[in-house]
C-alpha cells in the first residue's frame, strides 16, 4: 500500500509540474519589431466545395452544370433521360429512374429547397437560378436570399440554426408549403 501511495503522490508532482501556467514565452525576435496586419480575405466560394454542395442537392446527380460568379449561382438539370445518357454513356439508368426523380413533388422539392440550401451554405452567393426543360415544359426558379427571407420571415442564420423547424418542416415537406413556395418562384412554361 505504501508504495501505491507512493506512486500516486510522484505521479501528481509530475502532472503538477507539467501543468499550470509554467509554459514559457517564446523570446522576442529583435529584427522582427515591426507587427504585420493583413485584411481579411473576401469570404469566396471555394470551387470544390461548390461542386460537392451542387452534386449532394436533391437530384444532384442530374445536374448538367453549374456554376456561380458575382454573388449568383445557375445550376441546369438534364432535360430527360437521353441527355443524361450521352454525357454520361457509362450509367446505366432507366426511363422510370428519371422519371422518378422528376415527378411533379419532386421537381417541387428540388426547385424549393436547392436555392435556399445552397445561400445557406454559401453566405456570399445572394441569387440562385435553377433551370430545367423536358420536352413540353420548361422550369425556372430564380431565388435571392431578400425575397426567400421576405417570404418566410426568417433569415438565412434561422435556417442554419434549425433547418427542419425553420425551413423544410414548413417549405419542403408539407404539401401545401411546397406547393406555395414553387408557385412563388419557379416559374414554368
Amino acid at each position: 500500500m505504501k508504495k501505491v501511495s507512493l506512486l500516486l503522490s510522484l505521479g501528481l508532482a509530475i502532472l503538477a509540474s507539467c501543468g499550470g501556467s509554467g509554459a514559457t514565452e517564446p523570446a522576442a525576435d529583435s529584427t522582427a519589431t515591426q507587427e504585420t496586419t493583413q485584411a481579411p480575405a473576401p469570404v469566396g466560394v471555394d470551387a470544390a466545395e461548390f461542386d460537392d454542395t451542387v452534386q449532394r442537392l436533391r437530384n444532384g446527380s442530374w445536374v448538367a452544370e453549374h456554376k456561380h460568379e458575382n454573388g449568383k449561382a445557375t445550376v441546369r438539370f438534364y432535360g430527360s433521360l437521353e441527355e443524361y445518357s450521352k454525357a454520361a454513356p457509362m450509367v446505366a439508368l432507366q426511363g422510370v429512374d428519371f422519371e422518378k426523380s422528376f415527378r411533379e413533388s419532386e421537381l417541387q422539392k428540388t426547385f424549393v429547397e436547392g436555392p435556399v440550401k445552397i445561400m445557406r451554405k454559401f453566405p456570399s452567393i445572394n441569387e440562385v437560378v435553377m433551370t430545367m426543360t423536358t420536352g413540353d415544359k420548361s422550369y425556372t426558379c430564380a431565388m435571392t436570399r431578400e425575397a426567400v427571407e421576405a417570404y418566410t420571415g426568417k433569415t438565412f442564420q434561422d435556417f442554419t440554426d434549425d433547418w427542419g423547424a425553420n425551413f423544410a418542416d414548413k417549405h419542403v415537406l408539407d404539401d401545401a408549403g411546397r406547393l406555395a413556395m414553387f408557385e412563388k418562384f419557379v416559374t414554368v412554361e
